[in-house]
């Protein structure tokens, strides 16, 4: 219950008065009209425009205190106000005025500057003006249609506006909205003018992005026109209304536009793209324009008042709509009618304005009821005294301005003031009330006050009420027999920020001290507070002791009995103790002194730290309990300790098995401590509230606490606070007091009462009962008590008697919370009272203690509880299986359902909801969680509404569970008109056939075949026509229905009355084939005896092959029944006898590995005699017969298949000599190669361990992929060598990476001298193939290397390779010599021929170097010289040394044809190339490679050097 605190607008600066007296007329009275005002949507800074009749208008600028601020107003004369527009981030303003003039404000820094004169003409008022969010721009529309794009520029002196564009539109504009760019930045050059907040402001909106804005404005013309304007000014007309359009509204969420006309048409558009629009939905609204309003609430809600009692509101998000109205009982007249309307996004409520003076506010609830009247809960009338013009709810805070139009007051929600001590209660129950309520007899007594009340303190005695100057003391009086007294004692001067009353004394904090001051003001004693530890900011009293908050975390506690007061222990320092500590938020003291609870804030924005804190000043220990984690600091720790246990491969401790059921049930993730007090008579209990982090989002808790020093801090218990609690007042034992919420809807429960309309008493919950139960021992003493006076002797020992029952409840409570049962039971001994020990079993069933709920039960003499309980625990049950048992004994049924629910047991929910007779929650669990009882459900349901007579809800049910066969019958036997109705009326044939049978036993045999046929029981219609002779019928009906049982009956008629064809035939029908064998067999029915076999299968099958193998001629059909019977042997022995090759071929195509070998063998043999060898190697190698089958296929080449080769393949384990499987995986190996099928013969001889010969079979496949693949895997010296010997058959001079694949074989096999050969044969490559004599040299030395290797190996063959190794260097010394002949040829010619012609008479030189190449250069040279006859004279040589050789290949044959031109010779003949070279292989490759000084010292003997001659 908030109160709304009243601030009247203040025109006076905060510096001073203003001297401005100009707004007064000539009798010096003030004519001040408030027409416009607008809340900042960021800074909360209020816009107020004032109209003076003389002066003209201006505009102000108010802070949150109501205070005028310190910027400068806005003003003209002669001109009134007609727009205001706040920019949405940044501090500025735009004002229109009927001038047709724009002013704009950059409010920071006082600068104001307008639209360009040549823009503003007279009558040309501006309509409206709307903000861009991407850019610091705005769109301005004017009375005659003009739309204008201005940007804000700075010309370093003072800021302009520069048009970006402009448009028209044929018609006034009455309103704009913008659609809302998807992008979330802002870029703008012009920046320097504003101060360091505008930059932050602006610096926090761009997130330094650059963006392209794809916003666009909306606007509603007078003509009913809607259109677009864009960035870059073009305009669109995207639908046009039947009238004007008066308002619009973009919803982001729903890409929605809503336009309202002047004839209040609704229309809601779905927006396509920014040039087409859809209507969706138009409705027409009550009411009559001007006096309508709508307002947006949120993103997706509207809120509409037509000038009645009533506001509408539609819900666009689920698409519903509902009213709200005034009420009576909330203080508005019947007649009152709503204003004006505001919305509040910070508190989510509905404000509006009456005509009566008055404001109504809606706060919005989330809760499942569907009803907008209880989503949205009226408060009390806040009362302003004149018609309510206007509202604006602030967008930053919960501030609401109200404007009447000559006063503007802003209501402020300030948080209930309130405190309780003793049997009395004080809170302010409004602005201007504050209501004082005694406890015990309920009375209450108002006090009216003038002041704005920032503060009240209830001591024994007196009571303080003040504000920011004064202490105003009241005495309270409250005596026997008399109503409660309120007199005001004293006042005084005093600014504080808190006040305290301790006897006759006052505790004032000011500044940085506590100043304790008597009723008149006067300081008795000053508490100074040292610098380090800050001011102090709060101070609690509880009995005789005070404790001290400072800003700086620090806590005092004083004794107060004495004189004066006294610190009575060391300061403790809370920000050193607790994490993230900024400033306290509650700080609450015990009555002994001797424990603080308080709560803290993390930071500036009032984020709460989310633990109760308790400062044990006895053992100077804080400790805490963590809604998050649900556990408190000492089970943390011992939590942290199992885990290490746990890591360390140690078992689960019981402790922590304990410490993870509390978690369990304690642990409040999205919830925040609230207020919090100690009991005003236990000094260990504590109760906290546990808030939502969203208000009425969910409900709220109260944890209940008991702390110790010797114990420490231990949960007691989880409360569900009522939803009609406001806030926290305070606890003593058993009750828990709240404020209660200004709320009529909500109904209470069993366990709250009001007091009043301000207080909520709630019953803690292991005293339900017994605070009401005249038979306990707490009545009689509360009657005994008030009997007696106050001060007689006896009313004290009356007094302690009844403490001692509450304290024995709660030392019980608390011994068992700590498991000290010993202690328990000793606090309750004394208690005889039976309806005690029923609550210490409920506190039983709280803390799960079975031991001790045994004895309760026990002294309760329930004996009932006592055997359910024991038969739960002795059956094994889960822990909350037993103390739900417990819970149902004692009639907590739903503490019983919440247990059953937490352990899984939703069989057990279930039937606790049907035996409560809540059967709608009993269906919802069966079919969520218990679908396996649902039928039992629906089947308990109907037999309740049978004891009620409720007999259509019964049958219904009965149908649901599936019993209504039976049950429905049975129930309505009594009522044969019923029932027959019943059975007309289902369509169910079990119910038929039930009457049907019936029908029939009463004797109307025509009904009873009626419904027999209509349940479909075609075996009672065939029964009864067969017993009344209608064989035809019988017989029809049987065909027609194919209904086997009917078939059946039929047959045992026919051979009964001695037509065995028709009875084999209805027998067949109705699969009774042993039936029709029988009958078939008996009269010798041949022709069908093999097909009733056939379907009847099984034994029948060898009694008909049995039967037509002893018939002449029916061989054929006995060796089909014998081997559709599985007896193969025998059918193949028959076909055998009989001959029967075709039925042979039919029955061997089945025999498989599993057959009886003999009978493979047989067929084998008789397949290879009838020289079907396939099929006979096939049936060996089922017959296990490998070597045969083997033998068979190499003698009659049989094409050896892979199955067929696996099928040879003996597994491992099935040959006692693996030597002998070996073998016979060789031979087929063998086989495999015989025909050719290398790769089967590479996997057999694989798996016979034999890697060689699968690596011959493979280099025989031909497949590289393969070979070399096994190669690799093998790892074997000679599979290496094959590998690369085969890879060398290869075009490997091609293929550098088979080069290098035959390289890594030969050096994997360490073979060095195949690969000495390999590289000889690459030298000659070079040789022959590139001339590349230098890659030659280098191949040789490779292999003379190698050929070194070998050496190092000390080989067998050790002569050989010496020589292969002096043939070796003279081969290199050759070539070597010849590439130094080229090389001196360069630089003297002569010399170098000389050198060749020796060279070339050298025999061994030219075994390694192709004679051609020698002569080339000779020729070559000769031709250059133009010595053709010496050029012929060496070709002519050449021929005769090397008759075939290809002259092409060594002189080009363009210098052939030169040198024969010149001698006029004929031109030469060019050879067949002889040797093992292919015709593909040859080519012409008659290049020559010169070196460039080569060609250089041709060119120097003046010859032109052509590339084309050595071609």
């Amino acid at each position: 219950m908030p109160v709304l605190v009243e601030e009247k607008i203040n025109n006076n600066r905060k510096n001073g008065n203003s001297n401005d007296n100009t707004d007064k007329n000539d009798n010096g009275t003030r004519e001040i009209q408030h027409e416009l005002m607008e809340w900042h949507p960021t800074s909360g800074l209020l816009a107020l425009t004032t109209y003076h009749s003389n002066i003209g208008s201006e505009i102000n600028f108010f802070t949150h205190q109501a205070v005028k601020s310190d910027y400068l107003p806005i003003r003209k004369a002669n001109a009134r106000i007609t727009y205001l527009c706040w920019h949405p981030v940044i501090d500025i303003i735009a004002t229109s005025w009927d001038s047709g003039d724009v002013i704009f404000r950059f409010v920071q820094n006082d600068k104001d500057f307008s639209l360009p004169n040549e823009n503003v003409r007279n009558n040309e008022m501006i309509k409206c003006m709307l903000w861009s969010l991407t850019e610091l721009k705005i769109c301005i529309t004017k009375k005659n249609g003009n739309i204008t794009l201005w940007r804000i520029l700075n010309d370093e002196k003072r800021e302009k506006l520069k048009i970006v564009v402009s448009g028209m539109i044929n018609e006034e504009a009455n309103c704009i909205c913008r659609w809302k760019s998807e992008s979330k930045s802002f870029e703008h050059e012009n920046t320097k003018h504003v101060n360091a907040e505008f930059n932050d402001k602006l610096a926090s909106l761009t997130n330094d992005e650059k963006i392209e804005s794809n916003e666009y404005f909306i606007i509603g013309g007078a003509n009913g026109g809607i259109h677009t304007f864009h960035h870059n000014g073009e305009i669109r007309e995207i639908y046009r209304l039947d009238s004007a359009v008066i308002q619009l509204f973009y919803i982001e969420t729903k890409t929605l536009l809503l336009a309202l006309s002047q004839e209040l048409f609704l229309h809601q558009f779905i927006l396509v793209d920014d040039n087409k629009v859809e209507e969706k939905i138009r409705v027409k609204v009550n009411g009559k324009w001007p006096n309508f309003q709508i307002i947006m609430m949120g993103i997706d809600m509207l809120a509409m008042c037509n000038g009645e009692n009533e506001i509408r509101i539609w819900d666009l998000k689920n698409d519903e709509n509902g009213a709200i109205s005034l009420r009576k009982t909330k203080g508005f007249n019947a007649t009152d009618t709503i204003t004006c309307l505001s919305y509040s996004n910070v508190k989510d409520c509905l404000s509006g304005g009456t005509a009566d003076g008055k404001i109504a506010n809606w706060k919005h609830q989330h809760t499942a009821d569907g009803k907008f009247d209880k989503q949205w809960i009226l408060q009390e009338a806040v009362n302003i005294g004149s018609r309510v013009k206007m509202i604006k709810w602030s967008t930053v805070s919960d501030i609401l301005a109200v404007s009447t139009g000559n006063a503007v007051t802003l209501l402020k929600e300030q948080a209930i003031l309130s405190h309780m001590n003793g049997n009395i209660a004080v809170l302010q129950s409004s602005s201007k009330k504050v209501t004082l309520i005694c406890l015990e007899s309920m009375e209450q007594h108002d006090i009216q006050i003038s002041i704005i009340l920032k503060g009240l303190h209830m001591g024994e005695k007196y009571l303080a009420l003040w504000d920011n100057q004064n202490i105003y003391l009241y005495e309270i009086i409250n005596e026997e027999n008399t109503k409660l007294k309120i007199q005001s004692t004293a006042n005084f001067n005093c600014s504080t920020s808190g006040v305290a009353v301790y006897q006759q004394n006052v505790y004032c904090i000011e500044n940085d001290k506590i100043k304790i001051r008597t009723f008149q003001g006067t300081v008795k004693q000053i508490i100074s507070i040292p610098e380090m530890e800050g001011n102090p900011i709060m101070i609690d009293i509880n009995n005789s002791w005070m404790c001290i908050a400072s800003s700086n975390g620090f806590i005092r506690i004083y004794d107060l009995s004495a004189k004066e007061a006294r610190q009575q222990y060391h300061s403790k320092y809370i920000s050193k103790t607790v994490q993230d500590f900024k400033y306290f938020l509650h700080v609450k003291l015990n009555k002994l002194g001797n424990r603080v609870s308080f709560t803290y804030c993390t930071d500036d924005n009032k984020k709460v730290y989310p633990s109760i804190m308790v400062w044990d000043a006895d053992s100077d220990i804080v400790s805490n309990f963590n809604f998050i984690t649900g556990m408190t600091d000492q089970q943390q720790y011992e939590a942290d300790a199992n885990a290490e246990l746990i890591a360390n491969n140690r078992p689960n401790a019981a402790v922590a098995r304990k410490i993870e059921k509390e978690q369990i049930r304690y642990r409040l993730p999205d919830y925040l401590p609230g207020f919090h007090c100690w009991d005003s008579n236990d000094s260990r209990y504590l109760i906290c509230e546990a808030n939502h982090y969203k208000p009425n989002a969910r409900p709220n808790y109260l944890l209940s606490i008991f702390v110790t020093s010797e114990d420490g801090l231990h949960m007691q218990d989880l409360h569900l606070q009522s939803r009609n609690s406001e806030v926290l007042l305070g606890c003593t034992v058993p009750y828990i007091y709240s404020v209660r919420k200004d709320n009529d809807e909500n109904e209470e429960s069993n366990n709250e009462m009001s007091i009043g309309n301000l207080l909520l008493r709630q019953v803690l919950r292991e005293f339900i009962g017994l605070e009401n139960s005249d038979a306990t021992t707490k009545e009689i003493c509360y009657k005994l008590y008030y009997r007696f006076n106050h001060n007689q002797e006896d009313s004290l020992i009356i007094l302690k008697i009844l403490n001692c029952i509450f304290q024995a409840m709660m030392n019980f409570s608390y011994y068992m919370i700590v498991d000290k049962m010993d202690e328990a039971f000793k606090a309750i001994k004394f208690i005889k009272s039976e309806n005690a020990w029923e609550h210490m079993a409920h506190m039983c069933v709280k803390t799960r203690r079975l031991d001790v709920a045994l004895v309760c039960l026990g002294n309760m003499g329930h004996v009932c509880g006592v055997r359910a309980l024991r038969k739960s625990m002795q059956s094994g049950d889960p822990l909350e299986v037993q103390v739900a048992i417990l819970a149902i004994q004692l009639g907590l049924l739903d503490e019983a359902q919440a247990l059953f629910a937490s352990c899984g047991r939703y069989d057990l929910v279930n039937r606790l909801l049907q035996t409560r007779n809540r059967w709608d929650e009993a269906f919802e669990i069966a079919e969520k969680h218990d679908r396996i009882h649902l039928r039992n459900t629906y089947y308990n349901y109907a037999k309740y509404h049978e004891s009620l007579n409720s007999i259509d809800t019964a049958i219904e049910n009965y149908e649901k569970s599936g019993t209504h066969r039976f049950e429905v019958p049975r129930m309505l036997f009594e009522h044969p008109k019923k029932l027959e109705v019943y059975v007309k009326k289902t369509k169910d044939s079990g119910i038929q056939k039930w009457w049907a049978r019936y029908m029939e036993s009463q004797g109307d045999v025509k009904a009873a075949r009626l419904y027999y046929q209509y349940a479909k029981d075609y075996l009672s219609v065939v029964r009864l026509l067969c017993r009344s002779n209608n064989i035809d019928d019988a017989v029809e009906i049987a065909n027609s229905s194919d209904d086997k049982a009917s078939c059946y009956h039929l047959g045992r008629y026919f051979e009964t009355h001695g037509d065995p064809n028709m009875a084999v035939t209805f027998f067949t029908k109705a699969h009774a084939y042993s039936n029709a064998l029988r009958l078939a067999r008996e009269y010798n029915m041949q022709d069908k005896i093999a097909n009733l076999a056939l379907m009847a299968g099984g034994n029948e099958l060898v009694e008909a092959a049995q039967y037509y193998e002893n018939i002449s001629g029916q061989a054929d059909k006995a060796v089909m029944l014998y081997h559709k019977a599985g007896m193969i042997s025998r059918a193949l022995d028959l076909a055998f006898r009989t001959e029967q090759f075709s039925a042979l071929d039919l029955i061997t195509n089945e025999l498989d590995e599993n057959s009886d070998p003999r009978v493979l063998e047989r067929a084998a043999e008789f397949f290879k005699n009838n020289q079907q060898y396939n099929r006979a190697v096939q049936l060996l190698a089922y017959a296990k017969k490998y070597s045969e089958a083997i033998d068979l296929c190499k003698q009659r080449n049989v094409p050896m298949s892979e199955a067929l080769a696996e099928a040879l393949t003996p597994p491992k384990g099935d040959m006692s000599n693996e030597a002998d499987r070996i073998k016979l995986l060789e031979l087929i190996a063998e086989c495999c190669v015989q025909q050719r099928n290398y790769h089967f013969a590479a996997k057999k001889y694989t798996q016979a361990g034999n890697k060689l010969e699968a690596m011959r079979s493979l280099v025989k496949s031909g497949d590289t992929g393969r070979i070399v693949f096994f190669a690799t895997a093998a790892r074997n010296k000679e599979i290496y060598i094959l590998a690369a010997n085969y890879l060398q058959t290869l075009n490997w001079k091609e293929d550098g990476d088979l080069m290098k694949q035959i390289e890594s074989f030969y050096n994997k096999a360490n073979a060095h001298e195949h690969l000495a050969s390999f590289y000889e044969a690459c030298a000659q490559v070079e040789i022959d193939d590139y001339r590349d004599y230098n890659k030659a040299v280098d191949a040789l030395n490779e292999a003379l290397r190698c050929i070194m290797k070998a050496l190092q190996n000390n080989p067998k063959n050790e002569e050989y390779l010496m020589e292969k190794q002096a043939e070796l260097h003279q081969a290199i010394g050759n070539i070597r010599e010849f590439i130094q002949i080229r090389t001196v040829y360069e630089l003297d010619s002569t010399d170098a021929i000389q050198q060749l012609e020796a060279f070339a008479d050298d025999k061994e030189a030219c075994k390694n170097i192709r004679l051609g190449d020698i002569y080339a250069v000779m020729i070559m040279h000769n031709v250059h010289k133009t010595n053709y006859r010496k050029a012929y004279s060496l070709i002519q040589k050449l021929k005769e040394r090397e008759p075939y050789l290809e002259l092409n290949r060594f002189v080009s044959k363009e210098m052939q044809d030169v040198i024969c031109d010149e001698l006029k010779l004929p031109h030469f003949t060019n050879n067949e190339k002889i040797g093992s070279e292919s015709s593909e292989d040859q080519r012409l490759d008659d290049e020559v490679d010169y070196s460039y000084a080569m060609k250089r010292h041709i060119q120097r003997e003046n010859k032109a050097f052509d590339e084309k001659n050595f071609e």
